[in-house]
């Protein structure tokens, strides 16, 4: 598989280097010991400067997505158990665990008077970087021919339910039960629209939703 992907182009920025390896679009970390082994888990090609820019940014993503949400479901809690642990690696655990703890926010007290902190994946860059990086990533894995910019993607968390004219449209790219399940709508020219596509994606317990935005041409 590693082999396949080492000529195409990255599907994130273009570029083939003869070095470009498979990209985990969902990052794997967030898969648990208990995820079915026939679920697909999406891969496509990427150069190592954007396999390189995306490592950064994943293991701060899982961090936040497990400590998000209101429910200790089976699956946050082994991932949890597993960002702990990755506290403590000698190598790279101390700067992680920092960039975590400054996204936590005191929201109360527990009733023995210790700070109650909460986190919240919305207002955090790294992680909804790592939201565009998958809607980006479905989008070349559906049409190889379609390398989606950054600067075209927006994302953003869903603090209000999806309209009912947007949820009829929706239709299931990519899921796994208890992890992913990314939904969109892409739009053709037979539908008019001054959008590219519309997605709501739900990671763990976490809800986003966002755009892709169409090519810009120059008059």
């Amino acid at each position: 598989m590693a082999k396949a992907h080492r000529h195409l182009p990255c599907g994130y920025c273009g570029r083939v280097t003869n070095a470009n390896q498979h990209e985990h679009v969902v990052p794997k970390s967030l898969y648990t010991s208990s995820t079915d082994r026939t679920f697909e888990r999406v891969t496509v090609s990427a150069c190592p400067d954007c396999n390189r820019e995306f490592h950064k940014d994943e293991a701060h993503f899982k961090a936040i997505l497990t400590a998000a949400g209101e429910h200790p479901t089976m699956e946050r809690i082994e991932l949890w158990a597993d960002v702990t642990k990755s506290f403590k690696r000698e190598k790279g655990g101390k700067g992680d665990f920092i960039a975590f703890d400054e996204q936590l926010e005191e929201v109360g007290k527990w009733p023995d008077g210790t700070p109650m902190h909460r986190v919240y994946p919305g207002r955090n860059d790294r992680v909804l970087k790592v939201v565009r990086k998958i809607m980006r990533g479905l989008t070349h894995h559906r049409d190889e021919s379609q390398i989606i910019a950054d600067e075209r993607v927006i994302a953003a968390i869903i603090v209000k339910p999806v309209p009912s004219d947007v949820e009829t449209v929706l239709e299931e790219v990519y899921r796994v039960p208890n992890v992913a399940n990314c939904r969109a709508c892409f739009f053709t020219a037979e539908r008019s629209t001054n959008l590219h596509s519309v997605w709501a994606i739900k990671l763990l317990e976490v809800e986003f939703c966002g755009v892709i935005l169409p090519v810009t041409t120059s008059p």
